[in-house]
């Protein structure tokens, strides 16, 4: 994983962003939490390293929205869904955009972050062939 790597986190509800901050920095994962994707697109440059946790269902501009703008931008930031509606209907357009995964809630701290390292790590060694092959 590379030493700056941050996990974005993108959740419409504060208590759920409060708890996740704080759970990912007891982790020693850097954090940065926004309420929207909106606000997550105005801030992010695809020098930033690290990966996205956002909630699949939000109001303001759902996950997958934010997914397709990465794409369209052509910033390769792996995405990790959170979802309460976690069925086949619901993943296949994450998935068929090459979501990193999707996690249903509840899900566990541990896999959280298991999903998250690699995620990190995925993300590292894309940039390092990137710069590699300039």
């Amino acid at each position: 994983m590379c030493l700056e790597s941050t996990v974005f986190l993108i959740d419409d509800d504060a208590a759920v962003r409060d708890a996740l901050s704080i759970s990912l920095s007891m982790a020693s994962l850097k954090t940065e939490a926004y309420s929207s994707g909106k606000a997550f697109l105005a801030a992010y440059t695809e020098d930033r390293p690290g990966c996205i946790l956002a909630n699949l269902s939000q109001p303001e501009m759902e996950g997958l929205t934010v997914q397709q703008e990465l794409i369209r931008r052509n910033f390769p930031i792996p995405v990790i869904f959170m979802t309460a509606i976690g069925t086949l209907y619901n993943a296949m357009p994450a998935l068929q955009y090459d979501a990193f995964c999707l996690l249903e809630k509840p899900f566990s701290r541990q896999l959280l972050l298991e999903s998250l390292r690699a995620a990190m790590k995925q993300d590292c060694g894309n940039r390092s062939a990137i710069k590699f092959r300039a």
